[in-house]
């Protein structure tokens, strides 16, 4: 198993923090499809985590104030 995987499997069994998800949607003005991205930041603030790879990358621009790094996989060589 790869370093990645460990950590992935890792990541997996911990059970997860708490995050106080309303107070991060009144922040943004976040609605409709908007609060899975909203949820997505919030668990990864949540575990420390500072990098999502998506096709969606303008959607995560807000979140740079949080630490937050949106990758477009288009942008990523061998």
């Amino acid at each position: 198993m790869s370093k990645n995987n460990q950590t992935l499997v890792g990541w997996a069994s911990r059970p997860p923090r708490t995050f106080n998800l309303n107070a991060r949607q009144l922040s943004y003005r976040v609605s409709g499809v908007q609060v899975h991205d909203a949820r997505l930041v919030a668990i990864m603030k949540a575990n420390g985590g500072a990098h999502i790879l998506t096709l969606n990358v303008k959607d995560f621009t807000r979140y740079a104030s949080e630490g937050i790094v949106p990758i477009d996989p288009n942008t990523i060589s061998e």
